[in-house]
Parts: structure tokens; sequence; C-alpha cells
């Protein structure tokens, strides 16, 4: 009987304590919540079920739609983009993440994109009867992969004269915050795994999955069984590094002017702001490590590309370093301050070859 006793005591234990930490779990989750990017279904996130599309694994593709004419049209950020071009219009198309899409302005007009246009336009030489149009094609949590097949499934219909890119840190961030395999998007795995279960499976899974204290210790289990940082460098930059000499290629062959910038981040910043400091405190020591050895040779890769196939590029990480005031709203999105400089240095480095 005592054994009985022991046993039905043990079991209750286990089952306080796993209450316990699931309680606790949740609680830190309700004080410190994570980036929105992290929480499937949050309502920042660009892409869900209904957004799933063949290539880009999410976001819908110009070259899916119907069209009825010639004259078709897509929105952009919600900018409407038709396919026949104004007179005189110079069309030019940013690609890569959110923080290509600007994410982080605090308003439409002050993401750094509708500042480049504004400047391209109001500083143009008198003889210049060219109109620029720039049109984010930039979309929440896409790598480069995704971005070749948007170029490829979408962004040339549209008759770009020129390109700018700006990207690498979701080629990272997949990998060092979300578990994914080099190469693969966001929540690939999820989705995989969501496609191939079975019902008692998918029982089972949200069963677990409401359990905030078992993810957790899922995912911090995860973390062993990855290789090592150097090796799983290689293999995002071997992706990365494909990716962007498609790309370059594509162009080159189509007849499309290219700028490759690799994106600015937090980490490299040497001047940080107390309140950026505060982020990069929060960071995870494992992600900081394949920042570090990961940016210098995707810098290398695009320096390859470019003497390869001509296309221009411009290594950001350190675009910052100058100003003590925040332009990070995190490890990667800028404030609105952070939008206004990103403009200026894109109109800079752009501006000499469009208005020649």
């Amino acid at each position: 009987m005592s054994r009985i006793k022991t046993f039905v005591f043990s079991i209750a234990a286990i089952f306080g304590v796993l209450l316990i930490l699931e309680f606790g779990d949740r609680a830190l989750k309700a004080f410190f919540p994570k980036d929105a990017l992290q929480r499937p279904g949050s309502e920042s996130l660009a892409f869900n079920s209904n957004d799933l599309s063949p290539y880009s694994f999410f976001g819908k593709l110009p070259s899916l739609e119907l069209r009825p004419n010639d004259n078709f049209f897509f929105e952009f950020d919600g900018k409407k983009v038709t396919a026949q071009k104004a007179q005189n219009e110079f069309r030019i198309f940013i690609l890569g993440g959110s923080v290509a899409q600007g994410y982080g302005a605090s308003t439409l007009d002050k993401k750094y994109y509708k500042i480049l246009e504004k400047k391209l336009n109001d500083n143009k030489p008198e003889p210049i009867k060219k109109k620029f149009n720039v049109v984010s094609a930039g979309r929440l949590g896409y790598v480069s992969g995704q971005e070749l097949a948007l170029l490829i499934n979408g962004v040339l219909d549209f008759k770009p004269d020129m390109t700018i890119h700006l990207n690498g840190a979701n080629d990272v961030i997949t990998v060092s915050q979300y578990n994914e395999s080099p190469g693969f998007p966001f929540y690939f795995q999820s989705l995989k795994k969501a496609l191939e279960a079975s019902k008692l499976e998918k029982e089972l899974d949200q069963t677990l999955g409401e359990s905030v204290f078992l993810t957790d210790l899922k995912n911090m289990l995860k973390k062993y069984k990855t290789s090592s940082i150097d090796l799983t460098t290689k293999n995002i930059v071997r992706h990365y590094k494909r990716n962007m000499l498609a790309s370059a290629q594509i162009l080159k062959a189509n007849g499309v002017d290219a700028y490759f910038f690799l994106q600015p981040l937090l980490q490299f910043k040497s001047k940080k702001s107390s309140e950026e400091n505060k982020f990069i405190k929060t960071s995870r020591t494992q992600a900081v490590k394949m920042w570090g050895s990961t940016y210098p040779l995707m810098g290398n890769s695009l320096k390859e590309t470019s003497e390869s196939t001509g296309v221009k590029w411009k290594d950001l990480r350190n675009a910052f370093d100058a100003e003590e005031k925040t332009v990070f709203t995190d490890s990667v999105h800028l404030t609105d301050l952070g939008q206004a400089l990103l403009a200026e240095i894109i109109f800079q480095e752009i501006k000499t070859e469009l208005y020649n």
C-alpha cells in the first residue's frame, strides 16, 4: 500500500512541477513577448495558410494572377503598378525582406523607399525628363531564394529599369532563430509537419503545441542536434551566393541594371544608443556568433558576384556607425531616423548613374 501511495504522490509531484513550469513560462512570455515574426498568426505577419504560393512559399505571385489583357496590374506594398509604363517613367524595383519593405516606419511616407523616390525626383538635373518610380517588392520574412522566385515570377513582368536588392539578414535568421535548414524559408518545417500529420498526429501535435513549456523544451533540445556554427555558416552562404548570382545573371540577360546591398545590422553598429544596447542584450549568443561569422562571407560572395557579372554592390553592415541616436527598433528593423538615413545612403550610391 505504501508503494502505491509513493507512486501516486510521485506522479502528482511531477505533474505539479510541470504545471508550475508551464504557468511560469506563460507568465514570462506575457511580460516579455517575443518579436511578432516569431508568433504564427500575428496580425503583423504578411503570410498565413491562405497566402501559400508555388515557388515563393508564401505571398501572392504576380505571374499567377489572371490577366484579361496585356495591361495587367499588381499591388506591391499597397502601390498599384501597371504592366504598361507611363511616358518617361524610370521604374526601380526593390527586393528583399521586411527591411526592404520599410517595416518599422511610423507612416507610409516615412518608409525609406518613399523618401528615396522623392529625393530622386526632387534633385534631378533640369535636362532629365525621367520620372522615377520606386516600387518595393520587399516581403516580410523573405530569404534570397524567395526573392529570386519573385524576380522571375513577377517583377520582370513589370519591366524594371533597375532593381535594388536589400537583403542578407533573413537568410541567417531563418536558421539561427527559427531552426530551419539553410536556404529554407520561415515556418517551412511547421507547415511540412502539419501537411504530413495524420488526424491523430495533428491532435497530439496540437495538444503539445498548446503547452508553452513543452514547446520551449523541444526547441531547446533541438539546438543540441544542430551542426557546428562554421558548417552552418558555409551552407547559409552557399545558398545565398547561388541565389544572388542567379539573380545577377538573369538581370544582366534582361538588360536590367542592379545594385546589391548587404543590409545594415544593429550588431555591427559601433555607437549604439541606450535603447539599442537593450536590444543587443536580448539577442541570443548563438545568433550573435552566427551573424559575426556569416556576414563577412556574404559580403565576399557579393563582391565575387559583382566581379563576374558587373552588378554594383555595397556592404551596409556598418552604415550607421556615425549615428549615436536610435536607428534600429530591434536587431534589423529601422526607426523613422533609420529609414531616412538608409534612403540617403542608397540615393548617394545610385544618383550618379541615374542622372547621367
